[in-house]
C-alpha cells in the first residue's frame, strides 16, 4: 500500500505543497489544500506518531507518507530503494545528513539495546548458573546467532559484542547501548 501512495505523489506536486529544511528536517505547509483543510500556510506538517516517526499527510492521501522518506524524494528525487535508516536513531530527526538507506539487517544493526533487555547492553545476557562467568556475549546477522563468549565481567562481554558488531556492520554498528 505505501508504495502505491509514493507512487501517486510527484515530486512537483510535494514541492508544491511543502517546504523541506534540510538542516533541521522539518517540513512547513506553502499551501492551504483544499477548503475543508485545517492546513495553515507556514505551519509545520506532520504529527509525531506513537512509534516515534513523523506522518505527514498530504492531499487527503489514505495513508500518512513517513516525513523521512518524504525527506529523501524531495531531496534526491527519488524514493529510496531500501529502508531508511536514522543515524543517531531518533525517529522523528529526518535532517538529510541524518539519514541513510539501509538494508533490514543494517537498519537493525543501528538499533538501540530492546528496553527489555535487562543488562542495558546490545548482545550480553547474564547467566547466573555460571558463577564464573556470568556474562555471555552473542551476535545476530539475519536469523543466525554467533555465540562470542562469556565473561566474569559485563563491560567485558559489551566489548566483545561491540567488536563483532563493528566487523559485521560497519558504520551501521551500534556498540554497547
Amino acid at each position: 500500500m505505501k508504495e502505491v501512495v509514493e507512487a501517486k505523489l510527484t515530486l512537483e506536486r510535494l514541492r508544491e505543497r511543502l517546504d523541506y529544511n534540510p538542516q533541521t528536517g522539518v517540513f512547513v505547509w506553502k499551501t492551504k489544500g483544499s477548503k475543508y483543510s485545517r492546513v495553515k500556510v507556514g505551519a509545520v506538517a506532520g504529527s509525531v506518531a506513537p512509534n516515534g516517526y513523523v506522518n505527514i499527510t498530504i492531499d487527503g492521501s489514505p495513508v500518512p507518507y513517513l516525513a523521512h522518506r518524504l525527506a529523501w524524494f524531495y531531496t534526491y528525487g527519488c524514493w529510496p530503494n531500501k529502508q531508511l535508516d536514522h543515524k543517531n536513531t531518533i525517529r522523528s530527526d529526518n535532517h538529510i545528513e541524518n539519514l541513510r538507506e539501509a538494508d533490514y539487517s543494517q537498519n537493525q544493526a543501528n538499533r538501540r539495546a530492546n528496553s527489555k533487555c535487562r543488562t542495558g547492553s546490545k548482545g550480553v545476557c547474564y547467566r547466573p548458573k555460571n558463577t564464573r562467568r556470568p556474562w555471555v556475549a552473542f551476535i545476530q546477522k539475519g536469523a543466525d546467532y554467533t555465540y562470542l563468549g562469556a565473561f566474569a565481567e559485563q563491560d567485558e562481554a559489551a566489548e566483545a559484542y561491540a567488536r563483532a558488531a563493528s566487523d559485521h556492520y560497519g558504520e551501521f554498528a551500534r556498540g554497547r547501548r
